[in-house]
């Protein structure tokens, strides 16, 4: 018997250093190449680069450290992440970063005023989720220092002052993605679209599919998702889900939250900074789901309240979540909601600037 399992550690153990050599030098999600943000932040300051999976709050920190004061900046989730300078007809700075949480967004702005002047406008993207006190990011709170610094500036009451923090990353978890087959999922991916080229920033080109480009700003090559079956697919895939993205135990808009939205408001507009807030609509087939579900409701609540705490303070509200206001269809759409390019297109006709 322990012939037979010296024998079959034997077999795996080839196979085990193979897949953490593969890991560790493709290192997809930038896991153990600490100069690779650094790295980045400094190419971003003039050039585009190719946007990869990566902790997108830490290239935040490390790109604001090379650019230039802004008049304009736009935070929010990836669904405001394609909002450029033609959009606004001003020179823009986007701040905007995937699986953010109102906090992030409040962090996000603490961020930016601890390195530069304050800007003279601010465009918000607001998600329905972000009033849902069950939504928690998976990942570390990176950003937890520069809420914490805007809690303090806004004098924000204690009821808003914590949420969950996740630590980071250490040691023992990193060394366990060096054997994961999901982590060498996520490397075979990265080999076939990028061959075994060291991991770290690379100039972006017209080939690419998704940029980074050196205003913040995501942009997507015009072949993706253009295939209405392929954005088809993704919605349906949403709708399979148990809870539709962002809402599980969704059933009242969180009162902290809503006042943590207030306050950042309140701050801002006292510091003669003008602000719109932004709604950007979910696909019409999801957009029926949410009107036919009465789970789904508090979606509609939430854009209200939205309404009604920009009418109260006097703040400008563009958008919907409603892509019926626009009359979007399925080709307006990456997936079930981000809009793509020419659905900013349609609102931005409306009056977004």
């Amino acid at each position: 018997m322990k012939t037979f399992f010296f024998k079959l550690m034997l077999l795996f153990l080839p196979m085990l250093a193979g897949i953490a050599l593969i890991n560790y030098r493709i290192d997809p999600l930038h896991l153990f190449y600490g100069s690779y943000y650094e790295k980045a932040g400094v190419l971003l300051k003039d050039h585009n680069i190719v946007f990869e999976s990566s902790d997108e709050k830490k290239l935040l920190v490390e790109f604001l450290k090379h650019k230039n004061d802004s008049d304009v900046l736009v935070f929010g989730s990836s669904r405001t992440a394609i909002i450029d300078s033609q959009h606004l007809n001003k020179p823009v700075l986007n701040l905007c970063t995937s699986h953010v949480l109102l906090e992030d967004v409040v962090a996000a702005y603490g961020l930016y005023i601890s390195n530069h002047e304050p800007p003279k406008e601010i465009y918000i993207g607001l998600d329905p989720w972000y009033f849902n006190d069950h939504k928690i990011n998976d990942e570390a709170f990176y950003l937890q220092p520069h809420y914490a610094f805007m809690l303090e500036k806004m004098q924000a009451p204690a009821k808003v002052m914590q949420i969950p923090v996740l630590k980071e990353m250490g040691i023992y978890d990193k060394s366990k993605q060096l054997f994961s087959f999901n982590y060498l999922q996520n490397s075979m991916v990265s080999i076939l679209r990028n061959g075994f080229a060291e991991s770290g920033p690379k100039l972006a080109s017209s080939n690419d599919l998704f940029v980074k480009q050196s205003n913040g700003v995501l942009h997507y090559k015009d072949a993706w998702q253009a295939n209405p079956d392929d954005v088809e697919t993704a919605v349906r895939r949403e709708l399979s889900a148990e809870n539709l993205h962002g809402t599980k135990g969704y059933e009242e808009l969180s009162p902290g939250k809503l006042k943590l939205l207030e306050n950042f408001l309140d701050y801002l507009r006292n510091q003669k900074i003008s602000v719109t807030l932004l709604l950007t609509p979910y696909h019409p087939e999801i957009w029926k789901h949410v009107l036919s579900h009465q789970r789904y409701h508090i979606i509609l609540q939430a854009e209200k309240r939205i309404h009604e705490i920009g009418e109260n303070k006097n703040i400008q509200v563009t958008g919907s979540f409603d892509p019926g206001t626009y009359g979007l269809q399925q080709t307006d759409f990456y997936d079930a909601i981000h809009i793509n390019y020419k659905g900013v297109e349609k609102i931005v006709h409306t009056g977004l600037n």
